[in-house]
C-alpha cells in the first residue's frame, strides 16, 4: 500500500493552517502536542 500519495498533502494542508494562525492571530497554539527533537530522531532510525 501506497501511503505517500496522501502524506505531503496532509503535510502542505497542517503547514498552511499554521503559516495562517501565525499571520492572522500571531500565535503558535499549532505547535502544542508536538513532538520532541529526541522523539522525532527515534522514529527516523527506527528506535
Amino acid at each position: 500500500m501506497t501511503v505517500g500519495a496522501i502524506m505531503a498533502p496532509a503535510t502542505y494542508h497542517t503547514l498552511e493552517q499554521a503559516a495562517n494562525e501565525l499571520r492572522d492571530s500571531g500565535t503558535f497554539g499549532f505547535a502544542e502536542g508536538v513532538m520532541s527533537p529526541a522523539d522525532l530522531s527515534g522514529l527516523m532510525k527506527g528506535v
